[in-house]
């Protein structure tokens, strides 16, 4: 039988003392916007993402930008415009996979502030409006798949 610590040196990044346990959902919220969300903390995904509606690219000083509407779990909603950083290829099961623009917010989980990469998408069919993914996840956040909101929603 493997012991804990064979298990943690395999890893690619492991936890650190400064890691947080959350559940599988949390309210997490972008401190930018003022916007909270019900989020799902998803260890399958590699890229977070957003549920952005009518979304329109256009180009500003010759670079590509995308502006979309963001509404959060209160009905709230903001017009966001943000430059694109890449796009990404996005493969779910049993669909041809899309093309989707990437922008970099300023997210807070449990009380942790950092800037990540998004994935825009305008998917009416999402349980949530926010998904955090593994980039975000990964040395940070520690997911415990048997509970939900856990953590604090406040930010420092």
């Amino acid at each position: 039988s493997m012991l804990m610590t064979d298990i943690v040196t395999c890893r690619a990044q492991a936890p650190t003392s400064s890691s947080i346990v959350a559940g599988w959902i949390e309210r997490i919220n972008l401190p930018d916007h003022a916007m909270v969300f019900e989020a799902k903390l998803d260890t399958g995904a590699d890229n977070s993402s957003v549920n952005g509606r009518n979304i329109e690219r256009f180009r500003r000083e010759g670079l590509s930008y995308i502006r979309f509407a963001l509404f959060d779990d209160s009905g709230k909603f903001v017009p966001i415009e943000a430059p694109v950083v890449r796009t990404v290829k996005v493969k779910r099961s049993g669909l041809d996979g899309d093309s989707r623009p990437v922008i970099r917010l300023k997210v807070c989980v449990g009380g942790l502030i950092f800037e990540s990469d998004f994935t825009v998408a305008d998917r009416a069919d999402l349980s949530y409006q926010v998904l955090i993914g593994r980039n975000v996840l990964a040395g940070r956040i520690l997911v415990d798949s048997g509970r939900e909101r856990i953590v604090s929603d406040k930010c420092r």
